[in-house]
């Protein structure tokens, strides 16, 4: 054993992989407490200052993760409500058409819809990285406005406020 720890080098990603399996290992969920997390660190040689920052740059990148994901839910939901609004539609086109004129121009409205109905799928399940990062910004800027709400930066002024 004293032989590996005075020989072996190991990577930064190498480091993070094998401390991640050993929580794994140790705990059900792979959750620390602030505590040993700060302890690990002056182990490591890491400060204080050097720790809250990796801990504050640790959410801001979760947080921008989950908008992104956040973003490609609401992209598939509105697909599908699109495909639902497709079939329904054409269904009644469907029938309107067999009764009326004997299945003459249905086909006209399902290839033209089915074709952007197409594009929408294409955008919902393959989306732009360009796209995502834009709809992910979007929405982390919604959720910033939504918390200065009640603040003092609202400027919504008296009317706005229920109570008065």
């Amino acid at each position: 054993m004293a032989d590996r720890e005075t020989e072996e080098m190991y990577t930064v990603e190498e480091v993070e992989s094998i401390l991640r399996r050993a929580l794994k290992r140790r705990r059900d969920n792979g959750e620390i407490t602030y505590a040993e997390l700060a302890e690990t660190a002056r182990e490591l040689g890491i400060s204080n200052g050097e720790l809250e920052y990796a801990i504050r740059e640790q959410a801001q990148r979760g947080s921008y993760e989950e908008a992104c994901e956040e973003w490609k839910a609401r992209r598939k939901r509105k697909f599908y409500e699109h495909l639902r609004a497709y079939l329904i539609v054409n269904g009644f086109l469907f029938l309107l058409d067999i009764f009326v004129s004997g299945g003459v121009w249905f086909y006209y409205c399902l290839l033209g819809w089915g074709i952007g109905l197409a594009f929408d799928a294409s955008s919902a399940f393959n989306p732009n990285p360009t796209e995502v990062e834009r709809g992910a910004r979007k929405i982390l800027r919604k959720q910033a406005m939504g918390a200065h709400r009640g603040s003092e930066y609202d400027l919504g002024g008296p009317w706005r406020t229920a109570n008065r």
